[in-house]
């Protein structure tokens, strides 16, 4: 957030300034304030970093050619999700996902964005958000930002691994049961490649 603010005050009020993120980031009122356009993976694994990036140049060019003012619409949605079970091959990930190319067609809008968040992090901001950008219109920016935080906040219950896991005690019983398979035991969430501290 402070760097992005500081990038913001140096260019100015009304230079446009696009954000690309990945969808495990925390988004801040400040941050949503601060942007002009917004793109956010939409795969989990990533799969779509160049693409994203894509989309919000092309929306920056949009913004400049038509000399637009966007309208953003910012909603935190208090609900944790770690990132293992945001798997958008399963469901409800799948379907949230794959809705957003919808919402973009709409006539007016310039991008809808979903973010699970990073929930290892230990800070106020560390939940899911949805943000939507408009030409012009923030009463649509506010209604699909809405529809999509109300389907992400029923569906909040529906996540899961989607492949077989156990807490630490459990799994080494199993490890040691003699699996004819290799185990695999991980600490996946909590690792310094997605994004917790050094320390950890």
């Amino acid at each position: 957030t402070d760097f992005i603010v500081s990038v913001r005050k140096a260019i100015g009020p009304n230079v446009p300034l696009g954000l690309a993120f990945d969808l495990h980031g925390n988004l801040t009122e400040e941050i949503a304030a601060a942007g002009t356009v917004f793109s956010a993976f939409r795969t989990a694994p990533h799969r779509d970093d160049l693409e994203t990036g894509y989309r919000t140049a092309d929306q920056l060019i949009r913004v400049i050619r038509k000399g637009l003012r966007p309208h953003t619409h910012f909603i935190k949605i208090p609900v944790l999700i770690p990132g293992e079970k945001e798997v958008t091959h399963y469901s409800p990930g799948k379907e949230l996902y794959q809705s957003l190319r919808e919402y973009d067609m709409v006539s007016g809008v310039l991008q809808s964005n979903l973010m699970v968040g990073f929930v290892w992090c230990d800070a106020e901001w560390a939940v899911m958000s949805a943000l939507v950008t408009c030409e012009d219109d923030p009463a649509l920016a506010r209604q699909i930002c809405e529809e999509i935080s109300r389907k992400a906040w029923e569906s909040r219950y529906d996540y899961s691994f989607g492949m077989e896991t156990a807490d630490l005690d459990v799994g080494i019983e199993m490890a040691l049961a003699g699996s004819e398979k290799p185990v695999y035991l991980c600490d996946s969430g909590d690792n310094t490649t997605a994004g917790a501290a050094g320390d950890l």
